[in-house]
């Protein structure tokens, strides 16, 4: 049994698969001693408990929209700036991967051009509604739940959470800025309000004063030029002010977007569908997926070598979801704000297992079979109880509505009991022995 189970990991390890989970490639790379699966299970659960209290809150107007604009004005321009000034600030840049930088916008530009290219030439021809359909897949969550999952899975001191602040202004400062200035381009088209030179100067500068005014693009610089001028040593008294503010972010960030989508669920439906599936799709699928080769390849280019564990960090990384500003934007230019808000509803959930189901792979990292059995019995554990959990909800509607005695939902109701069954099943194996076979 033992043979076998190593000439097995010892193949895995050789192949050129999706994830390589060697010890070389990936126990290295993770904090010694650091339980990433409890951890990562732990962080998912605290994002989306926190999501669902910030939708509750809204739903039942113990916050108001008002309240909410201005919790989402503290989040998106003081605590979350601050925090990323105080991580660039103090980032030991001699352990930065720049190949890594390089394959991100690299990729990002691909999804970009290409979601930009079906939607207009295959589907809309609307430039406008392309626009925001290559933003919604480019632009990611990365600190409202990217951060605390890489620390989660890596541990907060590790040098792949310090890329996230690098790769995160990719799209502020490349990507959307070309976005807008078709956004404003089409906007002035329509109105014909201007000459056709005087609205493509306003168009070029109100996007540049905007560019100039983001207070993410603005602590970005400033937190490069401050890791330089303080030789990555913020002053007590500072740091301490600084990391009060940044702080909060952790929390308010899943409490506003929770109260963002009070009331769009009701978008998912009829006609949405369809566009829904296919931003679904490109962003949790295909977008990991050619992350982890472009990374590989462009590794292999400037280093002359490949470094599976940073592919692999490259999967995790494009399995996030999209950023809920993707959400303003469409609304700011009133281009299919209902579609937007709902897809995002529908990606960031879908989002959790895919992240969990990738964070794990990349924790499979010690030879030995009985940690290899641990760690699996902990994954069945947590996996069942969410089963166990939403199958049961699911079959109480059924049955409540009496939708069950119909022959669709007949069907499916036997398809919930089997599935509590397999859950169940799978929360039985998790509680044996360790020992036992």
């Amino acid at each position: 049994m033992r043979i076998g189970m190593d000439s097995m990991l010892g193949e895995l390890g050789n192949s050129t698969s999706l994830y390589d989970i060697s010890t070389e490639s990936v126990s290295s790379r993770i904090q010694p001693g650091h339980d990433s699966t409890a951890d990562m299970f732990a962080t998912l659960l605290q994002i989306f408990l926190t999501i669902k209290l910030g939708w509750l809150a809204g739903f039942f107007k113990i916050i108001d929209p008002e309240q909410a604009k201005g919790l989402n004005i503290f989040v998106a321009k003081f605590s979350l700036p601050v925090l990323i000034f105080v991580s660039l600030a103090t980032l030991d840049f001699s352990e930065v991967d720049w190949s890594f930088l390089i394959a991100i916008t690299i990729t990002k530009s691909a999804i970009f051009l290409f979601v930009a290219g079906v939607e207009f030439f295959i589907s809309s021809r609307d430039p406008s509604r392309a626009v925001i359909f290559a933003i919604f897949c480019t632009q990611t969550n990365d600190f409202g739940m990217g951060l605390p999952i890489l620390e989660s899975v890596y541990g907060p001191e590790h040098k792949f959470v310090g890329l996230l602040y690098l790769v995160a202004p990719i799209s502020l400062l490349i990507l959307n800025p070309i976005g807008f200035l078709i956004l404003e381009a089409e906007k002035t088209k329509k109105k014909k309000a201007e000459s056709e030179g005087q609205g493509k100067l306003k168009t070029v500068s109100k996007v540049i004063r905007g560019l100039l005014l983001n207070p993410i693009v603005t602590m970005t610089f400033l937190g490069i030029c401050a890791n330089f001028v303080f030789s990555r040593s913020i002053p007590e008294s500072l740091l301490k002010f600084l990391n009060a503010i940044g702080s909060a972010f952790t929390s308010m960030a899943p409490f506003t977007l929770g109260l963002s989508i009070v009331g769009k669920l009701a978008n998912i439906r009829g006609g949405n569908m369809k566009p829904i599936i296919g931003l679904l799709v490109v962003k949790s699928i295909a977008t990991p997926l050619l992350t982890h080769i472009v990374v590989e390849q462009t590794a292999r280019y400037f280093n002359g070598e490949t470094d599976r564990a940073l592919a692999n960090y490259g999967v995790l990384y494009g399995s996030m979801p999209p950023a809920l500003g993707v959400d303003s934007y469409a609304a700011l230019y009133g281009i299919s704000p209902e579609l937007i808000s709902a897809s995002i509803v529908i990606t960031t959930i879908a989002s959790a297992p895919l992240m969990y189901l990738s964070a794990n792979i990349l924790t499979v990292f010690d030879l030995e079979n009985a940690v290899f059995i641990s760690n699996l019995q902990a994954f069945s554990y947590n996996i069942s109880i969410i089963s166990i959990i939403g199958s049961i909800l699911i079959l109480m509607i059924f049955l409540m509505s009496g939708r069950f005695r119909w022959i669709p939902h007949l069907l499916t109701t036997s398809l919930l009991l089997y599935s509590i069954e397999a859950a169940v099943g799978g929360l039985l194996w998790s509680n044996l022995r360790k020992d036992a076979p």
